[in-house]
């Protein structure tokens, strides 16, 4: 039995969503920033997980996330960093 192949999530995009992403590519927003706004410009285009981790040289996972991002939150999803599992704050050890 061959295995199912996930498919991955739809991007589409209004005028306003794609201009405001080839302005990140174009006008000196951060290297990550940037990436973001290419995957999901590429995304839009139809483009496979693949085939734009392939493009970008980055891990297919890190494509399905920002795509999967994107279609939750917009903009603001992909604009800000996804915050990073880890230890909370720092905390100074208390003196006795």
């Amino acid at each position: 039995m061959a295995a199912a192949v996930r498919q991955a999530s739809r991007v589409s995009l209004s005028a306003g969503e794609e201009t405001q992403l080839r302005a990140w590519m174009l006008n000196g927003a951060s290297g990550g920033l940037r990436t973001r706004a290419a995957i999901v410009l590429a995304a839009a285009e139809g483009r496979t997980n693949q085939q734009i981790a392939r493009r970008l040289s980055i891990h297919p996972g890190t494509v399905g996330r920002w795509r999967k991002r994107f279609r939750d939150l917009g903009l603001e999803g992909i604009r800000r960093q996804a915050p990073r599992p880890g230890p909370g704050g720092w905390a100074r050890p208390r003196r006795i």
